[in-house]
């Protein structure tokens, strides 16, 4: 196989070694030795801008590797001080300008790899030096990932080109399978091919479906047990029902036949699971039988009931074909397409009052439909305004009655000729506009902010919950909540936290 040109993203090096002092190993690691680490926000913010500016800095490649190890070692200060705990029901407060950070942090440690990465690659030098340089870019950018997975926002656009690029060079180089010997918590696995696998295979688990500090913990589970898993070169077309896939030349995350099938001349490699499936089957009767969580390589805290839920969950989404239902209907219907929780509340409200124009608002075509949602084909103009996590309602002109349903986009897929296929998830339930605000905030009428009410049955009985602009409310936070469409007024208790997605906190109450 020939070696790969990279195209990794990475800052212009524009500042000249002049310009800026102390950009040695030696000075770089007495700067950071002064962060404030007794305020952690604070030392994150000095912590990332020097980064910043060292990453767009000229400096030789020993230097340079040499100053990587040392924000490693920080950057492992800051991670486990934000790792999300791992209860559904902890919602951790954070500041925004924590979260980009973070955030910004680990792009820029991937980019200081990709930095040592590339001037290794002109000096024609390999081995275990390129093998640690291509690992640790790929380290960085799964938690680039699961930052994303975690608080529920797009990815980079270009992250999974590079992931599948350095992967691409490390086979090539016949440096995948060179053991790194790094120990890192939550656990990693120690070769570049093992961790490809295990960042894949988070991806394979649907982790936009995962609660709040879940993704972490797979991802430390998979750390242990990604090395079952075979990236198989030779396959039959027909075997590849049974697997998920990925194109290692291409943009693309891991994908199955069921999503689109790939072109002649792409790079494929077979994820075979069947070993990780029949050891997560074994570690869920484990489990269930009162073992702890940590005897299958999970973290300590998570308890041994919620562990096996867990895997229950990633093992359903790990064997998406033998386990599949409810199969999709053929469907064509133009169908109505609102999105966003303001524009589908002004959709619905009787009065429209607050805003009598829609802007969120297209049509498009149901092209599929199961019991759990629908897809939808539109045109190009709409892709932009679109993210995984943003609650949408729809209605057909096939319904006998038309109404409006609501759903959550779980996934997009751009089309050749740039149309776009969204991936809906129902929320099931009658829906009606509501008005919501603080009981312990009390201000004008006009501070009521918008929301929607779910009302469904289930074993008879009616259950309601309350869909809200991410952030507004907290579980135990009393409110006010106006049904407009009834003319009633109730004071509640957000009593648990259903649904959490990049734009939507989905809640149930309960009378206050």
């Amino acid at each position: 196989m020939n070696n790969p040109q990279l195209d990794l993203v990475i800052p212009k090096q524009e500042i000249t070694r002049s310009a800026i002092i102390n950009s040695t190993p030696k000075a770089v690691e007495k700067e950071l030795r002064g962060l404030p680490l007794g305020n952690i926000p604070e030392a994150l913010k000095q912590c990332t801008a020097m980064l910043s500016l060292l990453n767009r800095t000229r400096i030789s490649l020993p230097d340079r590797k040499g100053i990587m190890l040392n924000f490693d070692y920080y950057y492992g200060v800051f991670e486990s001080y934000y790792r999300p705990g791992t209860s559904i029901k902890h919602l951790r407060p954070k500041n925004a300008n924590e979260t980009r950070q973070l955030m910004e942090l680990r792009e820029e440690l991937a980019n200081g790899y990709k930095a040592c990465l590339l001037d290794t690659l002109s000096t024609n030098k390999g081995g275990r030096e390129m093998a640690m340089m291509i690992y640790m870019a790929m380290y960085y950018q799964a938690h680039c990932l699961l930052h994303c997975y975690e608080h529920f926002q797009q990815q980079p656009l270009h992250i999974w080109s590079e992931i599948n690029q350095l992967y691409w060079l490390a086979e090539s180089r016949h440096l995948h399978q060179v053991t790194v010997g790094k120990v890192f918590e939550p656990v990693t696995a120690n070769t570049i091919g093992d961790l490809y696998k295990q960042i894949l295979l988070l991806e394979c688990a649907n982790p936009y479906h995962l609660n709040s500090g879940e993704p972490w913990v797979l991802y430390h589970y998979l750390g242990h047990w990604s090395k079952y898993v075979m990236l198989d070169h030779n396959y039959r077309e027909e075997d590849t029902n049974n697997f998920f896939m990925v194109d290692i030349r291409k943009a693309d995350k891991p994908f199955s036949n069921h999503s689109h099938q790939p072109s002649s001349s792409a790079d494929i490699r077979i994820i075979n699971s069947n070993k990780l499936l029949s050891l997560a089957e074994q570690h869920i009767n484990t489990l269930s039988s009162g073992s702890s969580s940590t005897s299958v390589g999970m973290p300590p805290s998570i308890n041994s009931e919620h562990a096996a839920e867990l895997l229950e969950q990633a093992y359903k989404n790990w064997a998406q074909v033998s386990t599949r239902q409810n199969l999709r209907l053929p469907i064509n219907a133009m169908a109505g397409l609102v999105w966003g929780i303001h524009s589908i509340h002004n959709q619905l409200s009787p009065t429209k009052l607050e805003n009598t124009q829609v802007n969120n608002k297209t049509a498009g075509k149901i092209i599929n439909e199961s019991h759990g949602g629908f897809c939808l084909q539109l045109n190009k103009a709409d892709q932009q305004d679109f993210f995984n996590g943003q609650v949408v309602a729809i209605r057909s002109d096939r319904q006998a009655h038309p109404r409006w349903v609501l759903g959550i986009i779980r996934w997009q897929q751009t089309l050749t000729d740039m149309q776009k296929i969204v991936g809906v998830e129902y929320i099931r339930g009658a829906v009606r506009p509501i008005k919501l605000k603080t009981l312990d905030n009390p201000g004008p009428t006009d501070n009521y902010r918008t929301g929607l009410l779910v009302t469904q049955k289930n074993n008879g009985h009616q259950q309601h919950s309350v869909l809200a602009s991410c952030g507004l409310y907290n579980t135990g936070r009393e409110l006010n909540l106006d049904v407009p469409q009834q003319g009633r007024q109730y004071d509640v208790r957000a009593s648990e936290l259903l649904t959490r997605t990049a734009l939507v906190d989905r809640f149930s109450f309960k009378a206050a």
